[in-house]
């Protein structure tokens, strides 16, 4: 364990830049998302929303009593920050690693942006990752809080639950293992808590079993280059695809060869590698926060591997070199990402607000299409809802199903003239688009602003158009 004045310190250099670089982060969509859905939603929408979101929703549940109380949007943002933190602080607490782990890990590009920063819930994936494989590897066995955090982390996301699984599945093989001659296969504290985490594991699965008119997307990928993307981005996010995949794919099948003497932790880094790598092929290729997962595992193997100093395995300092140069890449991606951040906007939803709320939106009907073009603007502005012209409705988040899937198929003419249709003149509309209209004025628009768009490393379609038709006021003085 590390002393307390060093994990201090560390901790203070950490939380400092994540909170300057989360003072200055703006929010993407599926941020808002969540904000939006935590504020406004019945609980009786709960349960269809997280199954066709595909989350379990134990994120969502956290940010409701921010959202629900009133505080600023940026709440978020600190909320998250406080959750990551807590879980470097465990690694850096208890973590049995040499200290060069101890100095890279906090700031590479998945605690330090991608988890740290951006809201999402893979932050508390990060910390709750930590705080089981620091309770698995305690001298003193607490069965009760390992099921519960294992509980908690397959209510995390669907990516979680496959850690979740991995998780208990090597708590399960090292108690067996641990068990001595003559006494019960497990003691009654044991059984309680292994039943607890396969309620939450069950429940998860339920939560995410395929809902009645889910989303489906015609998904077209070559499989090399999603792996590729994958392994790079796992392993070494610095790199070029090809090269950094091809050394992520050598660093992934040399560390499950030199874990197979410790086959518990072999077990669950197996398990975890080829589910990770098959929902990423089956269902959703995803990003660098997605294969983060992988790295997640991997972190957490040989953090277990090193637990027990007695049976750690052979080549052990090449698994550590191996890992300390990942670490690297991903330092060197952290403090790029960050400082981009810092510098320039994740997404221009903030300047599109800033020019909408000049207007008073309260004379018009504000519209958006895309549907997530508006829900990424919405927690910024005076009114509670938009309309969304794909949807039909009004409304603020969105329901991630088939019908949100059809209404992304119509382009922004066909959407604004759907949207006149239905209010007629002399209705005035403030038109919100991701997607630039060539010709607004053959249909009676006229364009107010566009936004700069964001770099190149962050969110292109969060550049938006804002279009009016009919007279839209300038928005009064702000009330006392």
């Amino acid at each position: 364990e590390a002393p307390l004045t060093a994990v201090a310190n560390l901790m203070l250099v950490l939380l400092a830049i994540l909170l300057v670089v989360a003072a200055h982060h703006e929010p993407w969509r599926d941020e808002a998302d969540v904000w939006l859905f935590a504020r406004d939603a019945e609980p009786s929408a709960w349960l269809s929303f997280l199954k066709h979101s595909g989350t379990p929703g134990l994120w969502h549940l956290l940010v409701a009593p921010l959202a629900r109380a009133g505080l600023p949007y940026a709440s978020i943002h600190f909320l998250n920050v406080a959750i990551v933190s807590i879980g470097v602080a465990i690694f850096l607490r208890f973590a049995p690693l040499p200290i060069v782990w101890k100095l890279l890990i906090p700031f590479g590009v998945l605690p330090l942006h991608e988890y740290g920063v951006v809201a999402r819930s893979y932050g508390l994936s990060f910390t709750l990752v930590m705080a089981i494989c620091a309770a698995l590897a305690a001298r003193r066995p607490r069965p009760l809080l390992t099921g519960l955090l294992i509980a908690l982390l397959a209510n995390t996301n669907a990516h979680s639950l496959v850690l979740a699984t991995g998780l208990g599945l090597y708590w399960l093989l090292e108690t067996w293992r641990a068990r001595r001659p003559g006494a019960p296969l497990v003691s009654r504290a044991m059984a309680f808590g292994m039943a607890l985490a396969m309620a939450g594991g069950l429940f998860a699965i339920w939560i995410l079993l395929p809902p009645d008119d889910p989303q489906l997307i015609e998904r077209e990928f070559r499989v090399d280059r999603v792996l590729l993307s994958l392994l790079r981005d796992a392993f070494f996010p610095s790199f070029s695809r090809l090269p950094g995949g091809l050394l992520g794919a050598v660093s992934l099948v040399w560390l499950v060869l030199l874990l197979r003497p410790r086959r518990e932790v072999f077990a669950f880094l197996l398990w975890s590698a080829a589910a990770l790598i098959t929902f990423f092929l089956s269902v959703y290729s995803g990003f660098l926060r997605h294969a983060g997962f992988l790295w997640l595992a991997t972190t957490a193997a040989v953090w277990l591997e090193e637990s027990d100093a007695s049976r750690r395995v052979p080549r052990r300092a090449v698994l550590l070199l191996l890992f300390a140069f990942s670490a690297l890449s991903h330092l060197k991606s952290g403090v790029n990402r960050s400082g981009l951040d810092y510098d320039a906007p994740f997404s221009s939803a903030f300047e599109a607000a800033a020019f909408l709320r000049s207007l008073d939106l309260d004379s018009a009907l504000v519209a958006a299409h895309p549907a997530t073009t508006g829900e990424a603007v919405l927690p910024y502005l005076p009114i509670d809802a938009l309309y969304y012209p794909g949807l039909e409705s009004f409304g603020s988040h969105l329901p991630w199903n088939g019908t949100y899937v059809r209404g992304l198929v119509t382009k922004a003419p066909e959407a604004f003239l759907h949207t006149r249709a239905r209010f007629p003149e002399p209705q005035p509309i403030v038109f919100i688009t991701s997607d630039p209209i060539d010709d607004p004025a053959a249909l009676g628009l006229v364009l107010r602003h566009r936004t700069a768009p964001p770099p190149e490393d962050f969110k292109q379609e969060e550049q938006y158009s804002i279009y009016t038709a009919g007279e839209v006021p300038a928005a009064g003085p702000a009330a006392p």
